[in-house]
């Protein structure tokens, strides 16, 4: 059996993004775990608009990657250079798929006979 909660415990959770709407939650009673991603999050700590919350044990603050230097890495590193020459050898091979006679145009036309001939057939049942 469990046991019986305590108030604490009773107290509706939310999880918010916009810090004003964290705040006005957090006053009218709800636990409150405040997500961001690690640049805005450091740009509040900068302002010092957070220590006003520091220390409650019902506001916790939680951060996300931003993906910033994956971005980078991808924008201009060799790892980069690489997956975009990937990606527009993927387009060619669409491209060439979907045009009349392509891979994809014949399995369209296949599909279409193939369930042509099976509408015939049970039409004729």
């Amino acid at each position: 059996m469990g046991s019986i909660p305590t108030a604490a415990e009773k107290k509706p959770h939310a999880v918010c993004v916009p810090y004003p709407l964290a705040k006005l939650l957090h006053s009218r009673g709800f636990h409150i775990t405040f997500v961001n991603n690690e640049y805005n999050h450091r740009r509040l700590l900068r302002s010092q608009s957070l220590f006003s919350l520091d220390g409650i044990p019902d506001f916790k603050f939680r951060t996300i990657p931003d993906g910033l230097p994956l971005i980078a890495e991808l924008m201009g590193g060799e790892k980069g250079k690489e997956m975009r020459r990937r990606a527009r050898e993927w387009k060619e091979r669409a491209v060439d798929a979907t045009k009349p006679g392509g891979t994809s145009s014949r399995n369209l036309d296949e599909l279409v006979t193939k369930l042509s001939t099976a509408a015939f057939s049970l039409a004729g049942s």
